[in-house]
C-alpha cells in the first residue's frame, strides 16, 4: 500500500486555509451604529455593522462588531455576534462592550477581539452603557440598573426603581445619580442602595463638583425651577424659577460658577459661588427663537443656532450675555446636532437651500465662523481630531485638513480584511488560490503514484 506523499497533504491543507473567508464590511450602510472614536484610544474606532463573509464563492451576511484602524484605514478585527446591536459599542479601558442579543451583554478584549465575558440580564438592554467609577453601568428593562465589575467578571449590584428609569445617568463623588419618572435618585456606588430621592426633579440634570443641577417643572405655577442639590444628602442648596408660562422641556448646560438654563425660547444665566453651595441669582435673561438649537456647550460658553426664515443665526452664550458669532448668519437651517468639539473649535453640519448641507466650523474663543464648505446631503460629522475633521458622506468617509481647510483624504466605506486599496487583490487571492492549490496538490499526488517526482 502506497502512502500519500507529504507534499500532497501540505497542498491540500494550504488549499483549505486559502478557502477561508474574506471578510468585508460596509461602514456606510444603514445598519452601522457607532463610529465615534473612543476616549483614550485615538487610533481605533468600534462599530456594529453587517459583515459579508465570502467563502468558496458564496457570500454570507451576519451582524458583527468591527475594530477599525482609522489612520491606516484597515480592519484590526471583526467579530460575528448573535444579532445586530441597537446601540453603539462602548469602550471601557481594555474592553469593548456591546448588546449582542435581547438580554445579553457581551464583552470583548479591545486589542484582539477575543470574547472576555458574557452577562445575561433579566429583561433587555435599554439605553446605552455608562462608565461609573471604573465599572460598567447598564439599564435592564425599564426599572432595573446593574453595575458590572469587568475586572472580576461579576455583577456588583442591581438597583430596582419604583418608577421607570429615563434619561441621563451620572457618577458624582461615589454616587450614581439616576433620572426616573418618580424623580431624581442617588444610589451608593458601593452597595447599590438608595441614598436620597428628590421627587420634584423629573427633568434634565447635570452634575459637577458634588452639586447636581436639576430641572423641576412646577405645573401649579406654570414655570420651571432649577435646583442645586447636594449629592451627599440630597438637600436643596438653592433654587431659582423661570417666569410664569415657561414650562417647555428645558436643557441645562454647566457654566463657570453656575449654570445656563435653556427653556421655551429663553436662556437664563444663573450665578452661584465657586463651590456651587450658594447662589441662584439670575445673571442674565435672553430671549431666543422658539426653535433655537443648542449645538454645543461647556463650562465657558454655549453655541446656539437660532432659525429665522431662511437664515440661521449662530450665537454664543457667555456670562456677560449673548455674543453673535462673526461670519454669520449662515444661510440655511440648523440640523440635528452632530457637533464635535476639539479645543475651542466646534464642527457641525447644517442643511441649506436645495436639500444640500454645509460643514461649519466655529471658533468659540475668537467668536467667529472659521470656515464652511459644501458637503453631501447625507453628510454628518464623524470625528474631530487635532489635525482633521472626518465626515461620513454617503458611501465614503472624507477628511478635511484643519490647517489648509481642504479635503485631504477620501476613503471608501467598504473594507476587507486586507483593507483599502488591497481589497481587490485580496479577493482575487481568496477566489483563485484554493482551486489552484487543490489542482496542484492532486497533480503532484498522482505523479508520485506513477513514480515521477517534481518536488
Amino acid at each position: 500500500m502506497k502512502r500519500t506523499p507529504i507534499f500532497s497533504v501540505i497542498f491540500v491543507l494550504l488549499a483549505g486555509v486559502g478557502a477561508r473567508a474574506a471578510e468585508q464590511v460596509d461602514l456606510g450602510s444603514e445598519g452601522v451604529v457607532g463610529g465615534e472614536r473612543p476616549r483614550g484610544f485615538a487610533d481605533w474606532v468600534f462599530a456594529s455593522s453587517l459583515c459579508e463573509t465570502v467563502e468558496r464563492g458564496s457570500a454570507i451576511k451576519a451582524a458583527c462588531l468591527v475594530s477599525l484602524d482609522w489612520k491606516r484605514w484597515r480592519l484590526n478585527w471583526t467579530k460575528n455576534v448573535a444579532t445586530a446591536s441597537r446601540m453603539a459599542p462602548f469602550v471601557l479601558r481594555d474592553w469593548v462592550v456591546v448588546d449582542t442579543a435581547q438580554r445579553v451583554v457581551s464583552v470583548y478584549e479591545r486589542e484582539t477581539g477575543r470574547p472576555y465575558w458574557e452577562v445575561e440580564l433579566e429583561d433587555f438592554v435599554a439605553g446605552g452603557f455608562d462608565e461609573l467609577g471604573g465599572a460598567l453601568g447598564v439599564r435592564d428593562g425599564e426599572r432595573s440598573y446593574w453595575l458590572l465589575d469587568l475586572v472580576q467578571r461579576k455583577r456588583a449590584w442591581v438597583y430596582r426603581s419604583d418608577t421607570p428609569i429615563r434619561g441621563s445617568v451620572a457618577f458624582v463623588e461615589g454616587h450614581v445619580v439616576l433620572q426616573t419618572e418618580g424623580g431624581l435618585v442617588a444610589v451608593g456606588h458601593g452597595k447599590g442602595e438608595r441614598v436620597w430621592l428628590r421627587p420634584e426633579a423629573t427633568g434634565d440634570f447635570v452634575a459637577a463638583d458634588g452639586i447636581v443641577y436639576a430641572v423641576a417643572p412646577d405645573e401649579k405655577r406654570k414655570r420651571i425651577e432649577l435646583l442645586a442639590i447636594s449629592v451627599v444628602n440630597g438637600a436643596v442648596l438653592w433654587r431659582v424659577a423661570t417666569a410664569q408660562g415657561e414650562t417647555a422641556p428645558a436643557r441645562i448646560c454647566l457654566a463657570k460658577n453656575g449654570a445656563t438654563l435653556f427653556a421655551a425660547g429663553v436662556a437664563y444665566g444663573i450665578e452661584a459661588t465657586a463651590d456651587g453651595s450658594a447662589g441662584g441669582q439670575i445673571r442674565f435673561r435672553h430671549e431666543l427663537k422658539p426653535n433655537a438649537n443648542v449645538v454645543s456647550c461647556d463650562r465657558e460658553r454655549a453655541v446656539v443656532i437660532e432659525e429665522e426664515a431662511s437664515l440661521s443665526r449662530i450665537s454664543m452664550m457667555q456670562w456677560d450675555g449673548v455674543a453673535a458669532i462673526e461670519g454669520g448668519p449662515v444661510r440655511g437651517q440648523a440640523s440635528e446636532s452632530d457637533a464635535r468639539r476639539q479645543g475651542g473649535d466646534v464642527a457641525f453640519t447644517m442643511s441649506t437651500a436645495g436639500l444640500s448641507r454645509r460643514l461649519v466650523v466655529v471658533n468659540t474663543v475668537k467668536r467667529e465662523v472659521v470656515w464652511q464648505t459644501p458637503v453631501g446631503q447625507r453628510a454628518s460629522v464623524w470625528a474631530f481630531t487635532p489635525d482633521s475633521i472626518w465626515i461620513r458622506d454617503g458611501a465614503d468617509f472624507v477628511a478635511y485638513d484643519r490647517a489648509t481647510k481642504e479635503q485631504a483624504l477620501r476613503r471608501p466605506s467598504r473594507l476587507s480584511r486586507g483593507g483599502g486599496e488591497w481589497s481587490r487583490g485580496v479577493r482575487y487571492v481568496v477566489y483563485l488560490a484554493p482551486p489552484g492549490l487543490i489542482a496542484l496538490g492532486f497533480f503532484i499526488h498522482f505523479a508520485r503514484r506513477r513514480g515521477r517526482s517534481y518536488l
